[in-house]
């Protein structure tokens, strides 16, 4: 039972798993009424940036909130949708928050693994070596790549190319294609936001 706990998305569910495997007594405390999954700010993030899309234009498109004369702390996020992929889909999103640098990709629909093995491609070259992406919330719709130097490394190598492909283990990811038109001026303007 125990080997199948790593699958599990949830974390929580996950430790459960573990407990239960190990035979740990688990306490449950009384649930809220219609508990919710936790929904990471990425997600609205990139929701509110892909509202100012326009229909024709499939490029990564770049804002940051809160507006400049707003005194909270200011979030830049770069997304774009997977071309061909029919709405709602999945985004590939770049992101700037508390001065740390994200990689990440928004689903359409939870993700089954809380693991995958992705190797993004630009242009058809590799633009690193494949490597396992984290599942990051309850309700499985961020797949992370990493933040901070991790990040940085990968950021370095995605502009100045034409499209960005995923090749993954996990089938629903696997073949995804970004316009990546302009996306080295992009990152330019989120590696000066978070200081790199």
């Amino acid at each position: 039972m125990a080997q199948d706990c790593p699958a599990i998305v949830s974390p929580l569910k996950r430790l459960e798993c573990f407990d239960l495997a190990a035979g740990t007594p688990i306490h449950h405390p009384p649930a809220p009424p219609r508990a919710l999954s936790r929904v990471l700010p990425i997600v609205d993030l990139v929701q509110r940036n892909e509202a100012k899309r326009q229909p024709e234009d499939q490029r990564f498109l770049l804002s940051s909130f809160p507006a400049p004369d707003n005194d909270q702390p200011p979030r830049l996020v770069i997304s774009a949708p997977a071309l061909g992929a029919l709405p709602p889909r999945p985004y590939l999103a770049i992101s700037c928050e508390s001065k740390i640098s994200r990689l990440q990709l928004v689903l359409d629909e939870p993700a089954k693994p809380n693991k995958m093995r992705i190797q993004l491609f630009k242009d058809e070259r590799p633009v690193f070596a494949a490597y396992q992406w984290q599942v990051l919330d309850d309700a499985g719709l961020v797949v992370d790549a990493g933040r901070g130097l991790q990040a940085i490394a990968l950021l370095r190598n995605m502009g100045g190319g034409q499209r960005l492909r995923l090749e993954s283990d996990y089938p629903r990811l696997h073949g995804l294609i970004f316009d990546a038109e302009g996306l080295g001026e992009l990152i330019e303007q989120e590696r000066q936001a978070c200081r790199w």
